[in-house]
């Protein structure tokens, strides 16, 4: 199946469409406003044609046109706009503010026509994978220990002087190139006497062989990296040397089409880490710039990316996405403090920069994601809590693995095992605690929670019966709703009561309280009009 092409609407006087060249007109669609003529036709056409859908990339040239990129606001995705610098001082805060700009030096059309065919591609349905330590290959030639703590990380502890000079560990599969940059990500960790270099050997696509290696020293690669494509190369073998003497744990190989300077994922979005290089993903959308900020934390799932953009969008409020690769399909957002302080530090930011107070914030998730949405509410006490089939006894669920659910989510024992080194009874009580002794000490006096549950879940059975136990000494407002079946049955009536209470909570809570509070500053306002 072919990728769709990059939709371009260039806003100017001039013509690009003649600069493509023959590999970039395989993949742009290019469409162009003249400023220069009369656009009234133009713009109707083009409302009726995208049907509100937004162009891939859109791109202001030669002149500026505030009130155009108003009229077409629908059309222009945050973090898709591209506007000469040299206009930046004409640009109006409002857009600025809803569409993230990417102010460029457009003198090289060349240049910037490639930028957008490398970086400012469609959405990927798969927008990240990673390789997963039970497919790493140790070499024969070491001699020291070596043992696998399941998803989390490949231990080994010895001497790598007789084997510094080949790869130690290598990956069973190959990365595949799609004619896009891939960004790679190790997850890794060692003493200080150990040293690595990542090699990477590029392969011809139709022969096999392999055309040239290249080694990255760690400093290299430590930050992550970004390898473009090349002629004729179609795959990319990955192996790890080592030198030193020590500990060495290695975990998840991520990669993914690189976005360059412009984004994670998607444009716009940001990423966090800790020095176990161990990644937490992020992407605001500034929406319509009116309160509630929304706060999505994505559910459980293999394939790396953003989780819920056109839900939340849908709803036109600003919103936050938070994304957690690792593991096998997440951490429940749990992990270092470097990791946890990010978390708090990145919402409270953005109500910062849009002026809003707790009171206009919003967090939710389904299933995994509701574990990040309780935990972190826990300490920013918003407005509301959103919740579908919660998960918050995680040592419980660990547990549950063993009888109730033998084989089917073993995640749940390296989350164990990520959070407190061991898979015991002792363990499973600390990591249910972990919540609990978060969740006691918060004041849900002025924060609602919705919660849907499932009747019969066989994750967390306990889940919503003892918030309301542990919320019974507070004079808290819960809503919940039950559901029969298992945790993983008839997600699509969670997902509609989701959408429901988020509406019913905009509509209740801020689109008719804003509507009321404008009223009552109108009518205050009309007799001071009538004395002056």
């Amino acid at each position: 199946m072919s990728e769709k092409k990059i939709k371009v609407l260039q806003i100017g006087l001039i013509n690009w469409r003649p600069l493509l060249s023959e590999h970039q007109s395989q993949e742009i669609e290019w469409h162009f406003l003249n400023l220069g003529e009369d656009t009234v036709g133009f713009r109707e056409g083009y409302s009726n044609l995208m049907k509100k859908q937004t162009f891939d990339t859109v791109i202001c040239t030669d002149v500026l046109n505030n009130d155009l990129l108003k009229e077409f606001s629908e059309l222009i995705e945050a973090y898709r706009l591209i506007i000469d610098q040299h206009l930046k001082k004409e640009v109006s805060s409002l857009v600025i503010r809803s569409k993230a700009p990417f102010f460029l030096n457009l003198k090289d059309k060349r240049g910037i026509l490639e930028t957008i065919r490398k970086y400012f591609f469609p959405t990927q349905i798969q927008q990240g994978s990673k390789f997963h330590t039970n497919e790493l290959l140790v070499s024969r030639a070491f001699t020291g220990t070596k043992e696998y703590y399941g998803q989390n990380y490949l231990e080994l502890n010895g001497s790598y002087s007789d084997i510094s000079f080949s790869p130690l560990l290598s990956w069973q599969y190959n990365i595949q190139m799609r004619q896009k940059a891939q960004k790679i990500w190790l997850e890794f960790e060692h003493d200080s006497t150990v040293s690595i270099r990542l090699s990477v050997s590029f392969i011809n696509a139709l022969t096999g062989e392999v055309m040239e290696r290249r080694e990255y020293r760690e400093e290299e690669f430590k930050s992550g990296l970004e390898i473009a494509p090349e002629a004729n190369v179609g795959y990319l073998g990955l192996c790890l040397i080592a030198s030193g003497e020590g500990m060495l744990r290695v975990g998840p190989l991520h990669y993914r089409d690189s976005r360059g300077c412009y984004g994670e994922y998607i444009p716009g979005g940001k990423k966090f880490f800790d020095e176990k290089k161990q990644e937490l993903f992020y992407y605001f959308n500034p929406g319509n710039l009116t309160p509630p900020l929304m706060v999505y934390f994505s559910g459980y799932r293999s394939a790396e990316g953003f989780e819920g953009f056109q839900m939340m969008k849908k709803l036109g409020h600003p919103f936050l996405l938070f994304t957690d690769p690792r593991l096998e399909g997440g951490a429940f957002y749990l992990g270092s403090e470097t990791l946890e302080h990010g978390v708090i530090e990145v919402i409270q930011a953005q109500l910062t920069n849009l002026g809003f107070n707790r009171k206009q914030l919003i967090l939710s998730g389904l299933s995994m994601g509701t574990f990040g949405a309780l935990y972190y509410g826990s300490e920013l006490l918003p407005h509301t809590i959103i919740a579908g089939k919660p998960l918050v006894n995680l040592g419980t669920m660990a547990g549950n693995s063993k009888l109730v659910r033998p084989g089917q989510f073993e995640t749940s024992i390296d989350l164990l095992y990520l959070t407190y080194k061991e898979v015991s009874n002792n363990a499973i009580s600390l990591l249910n605690q972990r919540f609990w002794s978060r969740f006691d000490q918060a004041d849900f006096s002025e924060t609602k929670l919705k919660v849907a549950y499932m009747t019969n879940d066989d994750y967390d059975l306990e889940a919503y019966p003892k918030i309301l136990e542990h919320l019974l000494s507070q004079k808290s407002r819960v809503i919940g709703k039950g559901i029969p079946g298992r945790h993983n049955d008839r997600s699509s009536d969670i997902n509609q009561w989701f959408l429901t209470q988020y509406r019913e909570t905009l509509d209740e809570d801020f689109t008719k309280a804003q509507f009321k509070s404008s009223r009552r500053d109108a009518v205050t306002l009309e007799p001071k009009e009538v004395e002056g």
